[in-house]
């Protein structure tokens, strides 16, 4: 038998999940971070953070969801010191050199964006979505032939 108290948490929280409220209180920084950049409210998501990387500056993971976070803000350089220090705590992770691929590319640095998304796809050849940032900087160099293997190569691996 639950106790009173427990029954009125309980059917609190029952209604405001049946009103579609959240529990925001009860969510850790780190979720309200993740929602906020799921959400694309990458400001708020950048302070968030930021107040966790403080506490916690060895969580590479960290590091890179608030240079994605850069990234929507278009402020690339801060979003490459975030990605590189990612990389300097865990590189073996392909998902970081892929989002700082895509950054070399939007500030057209071609040859490093190359570079990372050929070291993403070392770490994990089917990443469709590696290929795709790796068809878009074979574009921008003019290498069309190259371009469109990796787009073939991102459908066969969207088709799987």
């Amino acid at each position: 038998m639950l106790k009173p108290a427990k029954n009125r948490t309980i059917l609190a929280m029952l209604a405001a999940l049946m009103l579609g409220l959240s529990s925001c209180d009860s969510r850790t920084d780190r979720e309200k971070a993740l929602d906020c950049l799921l959400e694309e409210d990458n400001a708020r998501a950048i302070v968030l953070f930021t107040k966790i990387i403080k506490a916690d500056p060895g969580n590479y993971d960290d590091y890179s969801n608030r240079g994605n976070a850069y990234v929507g803000l278009k402020q690339y350089d801060k979003a490459l010191d975030d990605f590189d220090k990612a990389i300097e705590l865990f590189p073996d992770d392909p998902e970081v050199y892929s989002s700082r691929g895509l950054t070399y590319l939007y500030t057209k640095e071609y040859d490093k964006a190359l570079a990372d998304c050929n070291k993403a796809l070392a770490l994990d050849p089917k990443d469709m979505l590696t290929y795709h940032f790796r068809a878009k900087v074979y574009d921008a160099l003019g290498k069309d032939l190259l371009a469109k293997a990796d787009r073939d190569k991102a459908a066969e691996l969207l088709g799987n």
